[in-house]
């Protein structure tokens, strides 16, 4: 609170020629007094093309490792070069491919495949939010892939991507799949019980992918 009052007063009467840069995640992570005494500048999430440009040529990331490195960074440069400094490219990579042939599975297998699917991500802890992103960005690809192209953040696996959007072109079924995905990275950022969370949301994709298949 004393830091945060000092901040304030510097805001109230700052130096002669001075233009002061506070960043921050949102405004909420500050006080509305502080708030209120400054200019919001947005800046929109980097183009995943734009990530993986600066991983491969900047930092020496191989391209396949950078493309699912950007498609964990939300479009952010910085979390996606802490992610490539663990080294970690490799085991996401593996876990997005698994995940990719998980989706159809869960359809075909029913609820035994999903809670065996909850229990592997459930070891991973509050970090199987970035799985959950992990099949977001995915279900998203096939959205973008024949009109937008240039948005798909999963470029590697485009063929992949044509291929599934042309399957099955109901895109209110993957748009409300995509929701439920947010409502439990949502949960679980709430510290809700993960494996229960994972659990709800396989089992609603299971139900998804039997109606497509007709199975109901």
């Amino acid at each position: 609170a004393a830091a945060a009052n000092a901040l304030l007063k510097i805001l109230e009467e700052p130096p002669d020629q001075t233009i002061l840069v506070l960043t921050a995640g949102g405004a909420s992570d500050l006080l509305p007094t502080i708030v209120s005494r400054c200019q919001p500048v947005r800046f929109a999430p980097l183009d995943p093309d734009r990530i993986v440009e600066r991983l491969v040529e900047g930092h020496g990331v191989a391209v396949e490792d950078a493309v699912v490195l950007a498609a964990l960074a939300g479009g952010s440069l910085a979390a996606a070069l802490a992610l490539a400094r663990q080294g970690a490219a490799a085991h996401w990579r593996r876990r997005r491919d698994w995940l990719a042939r998980l989706l159809p599975a869960l359809g075909r297998e029913g609820p035994a495949v999903a809670l065996a699917a909850a229990e592997v991500l459930a070891r991973d802890g509050r970090r199987a939010t970035e799985s959950l992103e992990l099949i977001k960005t995915w279900l998203r690809d096939q959205l973008v892939v024949d009109q937008r192209p240039a948005l798909v953040v999963h470029g590697d696996r485009r063929d992949d991507l044509q291929h599934l959007a042309r399957q099955d072109r109901d895109t209110g079924r993957r748009i409300e799949q995509i929701r439920r995905i947010q409502a439990a990275q949502r949960a679980l950022e709430a510290n809700a019980a993960v494996r229960l969370t994972l659990e709800s949301l396989f089992l609603d994709l299971v139900k998804d992918g039997r109606r497509l298949s007709g199975s109901d």
